[in-house]
């Protein structure tokens, strides 16, 4: 009996929907990042991601205030200082701040489908993984204080 190959029939086809929508510019869905919002184009009638001047201002904030504070506590609690919100008016939490700054979005490097979707970078790559570079140091600093 000859096993079907994963990519052939009906399961198949929405992935290669995604990855024709992916390949086209096109945003395959899922929840918009912070600093971006959808917008519609009319003339695909299709949805793609633009920069949000204000948002996109909080994100660089976010970036710059990891690399001075050196931790993610001190800037949570900067933007909580400055009355800097989430997009729902809520406190940044450590979380949600680790997840945006490890979120490779923001260098216009997202992926849909496997293919890269092009959207206004927010981030230079350089301070991008600059962060990188500093969470994994503090992450190995942290796993070291609580080993025996």
């Amino acid at each position: 009996m000859a096993l079907a190959s994963p990519q052939a029939g009906p399961a198949a086809q929405p992935v290669e929907r995604r990855k024709t929508k992916a390949r086209k510019g096109h945003r395959n869905g899922g929840v918009v990042p912070f600093g971006y919002r959808r917008i519609h184009r009319s003339a695909e009638s299709r949805y793609v991601l633009v920069a949000d001047p204000e948002e996109g201002a909080v994100v660089v904030a976010i970036f710059s205030g990891y690399l001075r504070h050196g931790s993610l506590a001190k800037l949570v609690r900067s933007l909580t200082e400055q009355g800097i919100w989430t997009r729902d008016g809520k406190a940044w939490s450590r979380a949600t701040v680790a997840f945006l700054l490890g979120n490779d979005v923001y260098l216009k490097k997202g992926t849909q489908a496997g293919l890269l979707a092009p959207q206004e970078a927010l981030v230079a790559p350089i301070v991008f993984h600059k962060v990188q570079l500093l969470k994994r140091r503090n992450a190995k600093r942290a796993g070291q204080e609580r080993s025996p």
